[in-house]
């Protein structure tokens, strides 16, 4: 599945149990679009990743392994002065959307307590994360500037007071599922997909399949939706192989296609499987674009004092 509102739901269930009341210790950004806290909790460090990645944004425990640049970017200084040594105080997710609040207490330069959050919006490549303020929402910095001509909007620079983005008129299903059983009698079976997806927040196409699949032969459809979604908490982390090989990844082992799966002790463990090849990959282009365009120029250069 996409990493859509209904994962995100249960990242944040899985996050509250491990790093709530756990303190901050290191702040590092390996990649441009990428940050990691080591979390210390319980005598354990959780490296948690907050990725900003226009094409895999998301917010994990991650045991993959990484190499920091030698200076360490304007943001991730930043942050260490407002969060080493901090303690992270709840996790919350927005509504049923792919917005996760991280809430910390620190101290200001006199030593007072100051409450801040990390907020990481997974929108595709208008995916962002911001340091803000809880006391007036100041955004403090962000890990992507947004010139006020890119997005007319809202305000993403520093400075800015912090808005939430535009917001579809849907239903959170963790927290009203009334409309659910209405919509299934009046819609034949082959909508339902489509039905759930357009009425319900944070439905991919594929969760919304999978919930379709498993209301088709219910006798009772809010007892089954309320199982359904109880998966996103009572979690059983799974990667699928689907028949044309590509891989999918779902919270617990819903109604699905898959040819063959493979079950994970966390959704950490599993987000590692499913992204360690593919973030690498992207990586890899990326840099390897970074060099032909530098030397694109060098040759440009190159001619320029020949031809003079």
């Amino acid at each position: 599945m996409p990493l859509d509102g209904l994962f995100t739901h249960a990242l944040v269930h899985e996050l509250n149990e491990l790093i709530v009341g756990g303190r901050i210790t290191k702040v590092h950004q390996p990649y441009p679009n990428e940050i990691v806290l080591v979390v210390r909790n319980n005598s354990t460090n959780y490296p948690l990743l907050l990725s900003a990645h226009p094409t895999y944004a998301r917010a994990q425990i991650s045991f993959i392994p990484y190499e920091n640049p030698q200076v360490a970017p304007n943001f991730v200084m930043f942050l260490r002065r407002y969060l080493e040594g901090a303690k992270i105080q709840s996790i919350e997710q927005i509504d049923n959307d792919r917005i996760i609040n991280f809430f910390v207490n620190t101290r200001d330069e006199l030593g007072d307590i100051q409450s801040v959050r990390l907020t990481l919006e997974m929108m595709g490549r208008h995916s962002n994360l911001f340091l803000v303020r809880q006391q007036d929402q100041r955004i403090l910095d962000l890990i992507k500037h947004v010139p006020a001509d890119q997005n007319r909007v809202r305000s993403l620079m520093p400075g800015a007071t912090y808005t939430l983005p535009p917001q579809q008129n849907l239903i959170n299903p963790f927290t009203s599922l009334d409309k659910l059983a209405p919509l299934v009698l009046d819609n034949p079976s082959e909508d339902w997909a489509k039905v759930i997806q357009s009425t319900y927040q944070g439905f991919s196409k594929e969760s919304a399949q999978s919930l379709a699949l498993a209301l088709k032969n219910a006798t009772n459809t809010m007892q089954q939706a309320k199982d359904w979604l109880s998966g996103f908490e009572n979690l059983s982390p799974t990667l699928g192989i689907k028949s044309d090989q590509s891989l999918s990844f779902s919270a617990f082992n819903w109604p699905n296609t898959y040819r063959s799966q493979q079950s994970y002790q966390s959704l950490g463990e599993l987000l590692d499987a499913y992204y360690i090849g593919k973030a690498e990959r992207e990586r890899v282009n990326q840099q390897a674009g970074t060099l032909i365009r530098i030397i694109k120029n060098e040759l440009k250069k190159i001619k320029i004092r020949k031809r003079n």
